[in-house]
């Protein structure tokens, strides 16, 4: 397939395409997808609906069908098509463009091998604390995050679709940490809340901020940062995402 798209563009990983013919370079963010997308043959997609998508043509040609108006796109014209419009296509062999898909995951990047395994969230982590219901008591006084039972007896903090599991020290759970003790977790936590306001929550707690607020570079771009310690002295930072 010959390439609408410099080596900077080739360079991105590759979307997870259904489609046979289709090829597409992703760039993620934290709320959407950019595609550059390339059409080696002709291309009818059955009507479908989404999230909101905006696109510009660099090649070609396609015939788009959206809420029964149909339009014929060439090289340099845009559409839109709003969040859940029922939408077809008729595309033809060369077309290439740009796509604005106003969803995080409409596609997923294409695993070539093993070697490009791609892991999505945390699901949980385990701490070990010197005492159980002191820690739960901390992270629900001062992140809000909630205090669920599991197995038999196990206690856990929950928040969104992450948890932390709670292991007492010298009772703790098998398999365990090789050298599992009090204080050794370093955890950076996501947060909506403004720093601000989070700095003077913490404070009426009478916990003390050991840095912050900085700015630091999370796993999607520039976060800023506070830092502090639980009960145990684990470093506990939290962040917005700017």
């Amino acid at each position: 397939m010959s390439t609408s798209f410099p080596e900077i563009i080739k360079d991105l990983p590759e979307a997870d395409i259904p489609i046979k013919g289709v090829k597409a370079y992703i760039s993620q963010s934290g709320s959407h997808q950019i595609l550059f997308m390339e059409f080696e043959k002709d291309i009818e997609v059955a009507e479908h609906s989404h999230g909101a998508q905006w696109g510009i043509v660099v090649t070609g040609e396609i015939e788009l069908t959206i809420d029964d108006n149909n339009q014929l796109y060439k090289k340099g014209d845009s559409y839109f098509i709003p969040e859940g419009t029922i939408h077809s296509a008729k595309i033809k062999a060369g077309y290439s463009d740009i796509t604005f898909f106003d969803e995080r995951s409409r596609y997923k990047k294409k695993n070539l091998s093993l070697n490009s395994i791609s892991v999505k969230n945390i699901d949980h982590i385990v701490l070990t604390v010197k005492d159980i219901q002191r820690t739960c008591n901390f992270y629900a006084e001062t992140l809000g995050m909630n205090v669920i039972e599991f197995g038999k007896g196990r206690k856990a903090l929950k928040f969104e679709k992450q948890k932390i599991n709670l292991h007492e020290y010298g009772k703790e759970f098998e398999p365990k940490a090789t050298n599992a003790a009090p204080g050794t977790i370093d955890i950076c936590l996501i947060t909506e809340t403004p720093i601000p306001i989070l700095i003077n929550h913490i404070k009426k707690l009478g916990i003390g901020i050991i840095e912050g607020p900085v700015e630091r570079t999370g796993a999607e771009g520039k976060i800023e940062s506070i830092y502090f310690r639980d009960p145990d002295g684990n470093l506990i930072e939290v962040s917005n995402y700017k």
